[in-house]
């Protein structure tokens, strides 16, 4: 036999075997029995395992897959480090809802760099060790039991691409260590510099028994709720499942500052109201990836966005659209805006949709449809920078729908008519596609 075999304990494998079953009866793997082995790609345990001793699976380099059943308690110190190739530690530890685990050593899983997930969400009181997941490069997000005893502070040192952490708010017999959770959080953060959200979870009782993962419908909604927290600054969306309703979703969260809305579904969503309202720190962002087909409101969406430097809404679907009221009211700080080629042939109101953008210089309102719309007051109140301002036909050319000149002359510069014109005289005109400048020879670039 490839085994050697001492008091239920497996204390050496001998053999080549790319696959390997554990003969039943065995209850620990034994310190260093496979160490080192360049040829077992997939282990195959029994139930009746409960230990996996110190360096156990140590740099066995080729290692892939590793079946952990829920009676395991143990996992001891550098027990798989340096299995480079091992991959997903969700699938092998946690296919069950309820596990027995309760330590993960130090070193246990280091260096292990195809390992991508792990999630771990319910069973004993867990404590994982130093430097547990130190140097998963691939390490993408980590879902750790609500009983969790200790997480080490390093525990996931070198991960350089995790960036999603769910934790229990509450340890064991830290009740009224209110620091434990925000310690753990810090050291996280300390440790992964690309970490995007850390969700704080409740008891066990959050999820129900269904729930297989952190991001699934509800639970996403929770880990960004963790932005509230001022020094988060980004987050991005790790798959494609929904977060349900997304008005107000990001709103008020004052220290987020860069959004990568890749994968974030909102097909079908209807209303985007209050969607980025007062996120007072976002400077940029990218609004290519939403489905806004369905939208029908985005009223105040980017409300109070003090930050915010240019925004261009071209690649958006507004074909349904109805109210745009208050959406860059108080974005004190953007410069250019777009909104080339909408459909707005729903829209009915525009109330302050720009009111107090004062570093407003280059606006393109080349819409491809747009109704005689009744509700435009307070448009440009306060825009006193715009230097060039781009028109299409289908814009209603109105006082009420004009930008106030910033020219000396209290005139725009119409670069189809090559002349000074007044407002009163572009509303004569009627609506024609043209540009306007604060001068004849200042023109910005366009977005």
């Amino acid at each position: 036999m490839p085994f050697t075999i001492e008091d239920d304990v497996l204390v050496a494998y001998h053999g080549s075997e790319e696959i390997v079953t554990i003969p039943a009866g065995v209850q620990a793997i034994g310190e260093g029995a496979f160490r080192g082995n360049d040829r077992v790609r997939r282990v195959q345990m029994d139930v009746d395992v409960f230990w996996i001793l110190p360096e156990a699976f140590m740099d066995c380099t080729s290692l892939e897959f590793v079946t952990l059943l829920d009676t395991l308690d143990e996992i001891g110190d550098r027990a798989f480090k340096g299995c480079r190739s091992l991959k997903d530690v969700d699938r092998t530890i946690a296919d069950v809802y309820y596990c027995e685990l309760k330590r993960i050593g130090d070193e246990a899983f280091a260096g292990c760099a195809s390992l991508k997930k792990l999630e771990y969400e319910s069973g004993r009181w867990l404590t994982v060790g130093s430097r547990a997941f130190a140097d998963c490069t691939a390490l993408a997000y980590v879902a750790l039991p609500d009983a969790l005893a200790e997480l080490a502070h390093d525990a996931f040192e070198g991960c350089t691409s995790l960036r999603y952490v769910s934790i229990p708010e509450v340890f064991r017999g830290s009740e009224w260590q209110h620091g434990v959770f925000r310690e753990a959080v810090q050291a996280i953060r300390n440790c992964c510099p690309n970490i995007v959200a850390i969700e704080g979870r409740g008891r066990a009782s959050v999820y129900s028994s269904e729930t297989k993962s952190p991001w699934s419908t509800g639970t996403l909604s929770r880990a960004i709720e963790s932005l509230r927290n001022p020094s988060m600054s980004y987050v991005d969306f790790a798959d494609k499942r929904r977060v349900g309703d997304v008005v107000g979703l990001f709103e008020g969260y004052a220290g987020l500052e860069h959004l990568d809305l890749t994968d974030f579904d909102t097909s079908g969503e209807k209303s985007l109201a209050c969607l980025f309202k007062g996120c007072a720190m976002l400077r940029s962002i990218d609004l290519s990836p939403l489905d806004t087909s369905a939208a029908e409101d985005m009223r105040q969406m980017f409300f109070g966005c003090k930050s915010l430097e240019e925004v261009d809404l071209s690649c958006l679907d507004t074909s349904r659209v109805q109210t745009m009221a208050h959406l860059f009211h108080n974005c004190h700080a953007l410069r250019r805006a777009s909104l080339h080629g909408l459909d707005l042939l729903r829209v009915n109101s525009l109330w302050s949709a720009f009111d107090h953008c004062e570093s407003l210089e280059d606006l393109d309102l080349t819409v491809s449809a747009m109704p005689p719309v009744k509700k435009t007051g307070y448009l440009f109140r306060g825009c006193t920078s715009i230097k060039r301002w781009e028109v299409s036909a289908a814009w209603p050319v109105r006082h009420d729908t004009i930008p106030a000149p910033t020219s000396k002359y209290d005139k725009w510069w119409s670069t189809r008519e090559q002349r000074w014109m007044a407002v009163s005289q572009i509303v004569k005109r009627g609506p024609a596609a043209d540009v306007f400048t604060s001068a004849p020879t200042e023109l910005t670039n366009t977005l």
